[in-house]
This record gives structure tokens, sequence and C-alpha cells, in this order.
């Protein structure tokens, strides 16, 4: 049976990258010290948006896996704004990851961790109009369907 990757998986391997490239190849720092602290408010957000999300999959009895089908369509919540809040929230982690870190280079993991996530989310959007048909059309019409 295949394994896939969890997205949290990428999460911490897209934090690794950033550590390593700030600690391996410090650059130029971008963002000083104490301004680097700012770095807290989108990581803080980011880690509620997925709390908050897999709190209300857990509610609702279906699975939290991308790669699984869901039992219910959530709409509430964060889910009110776009139906990616756990990738929307991963990406603002990894933001404040980088910001705390402050040097050019741990900005380079974005880029490749936003375009796995991106994969994640049209996976995700081709599966629930699937799943749930003209309700996730109605619903993916009237939120922001990219983040």
């Amino acid at each position: 049976m295949h394994e896939r990757i969890e997205p949290p998986t990428y999460l911490l391997l897209a934090v690794v990258l950033a550590a390593g490239l700030h600690f391996l190849a410090p650059a130029v720092r971008v963002v000083p010290r104490p301004w680097n602290l700012l770095g807290l408010l989108p990581l803080t957000i980011g880690l509620a948006a997925n709390f908050w999300a897999s709190t209300l999959f857990r509610r609702a009895g279906t699975t939290i896996k991308p790669d699984e089908r869901p039992a219910r369509l959530i709409t509430g919540g964060p889910y009110r704004c776009t139906p990616h809040p756990m990738y929307v929230g991963m990406m603002l982690v990894l933001l404040g990851v980088v910001v705390l870190l402050g040097s050019l280079m741990p900005f380079v993991a974005l880029v490749p961790f936003g375009w796995v996530m991106r994969g994640f989310m049209k996976m995700e959007e081709r599966q629930m109009g699937e799943a749930f048909g003209e309700a996730y059309r109605d619903y993916a019409g009237r939120t922001r369907r990219r983040p």
C-alpha cells in the first residue's frame, strides 16, 4: 500500500529547510532583532487556524486527511473565508518561523512549500467537487479558492 506524505510532514520539512538555510548559509539579516519577534504573530494565527479547523473536522466526524473521502462538507468557522484554512495556517506558521529566523535564505523555503500545498489544494477541490457536487460548487463560489 502506498503511503502518502501528509501536509504537516511537509511543513516540518520546510521548517527544517528554513532553519538549515539560516544556519548553513547565513546571508543578510532582513528582519533585525527585535522586529523578528513579529514572526510570532503569523505563527500563532497559523497554529490557531489549524487547531480551529481540525476541531471542526473532529466534531463533524469527518476525516482530516486530504487523501481520504470526506463525510461532511464543512463551511463554518474559518471555512467561511477559504476552503483551505489549514493550508493557509501552515503557510502562516512557516512564514512566522522564517521571520523569527530573520535572515534572507530561509525565505526560500516558502516557495516549494507553497507549491506543494497548492497541489494538495487542487486535489482536495477535485475530491470535494466529486463528493458533494453542487453543494461544494455553491460553497466554492462564495469563498476565496486560493490563498
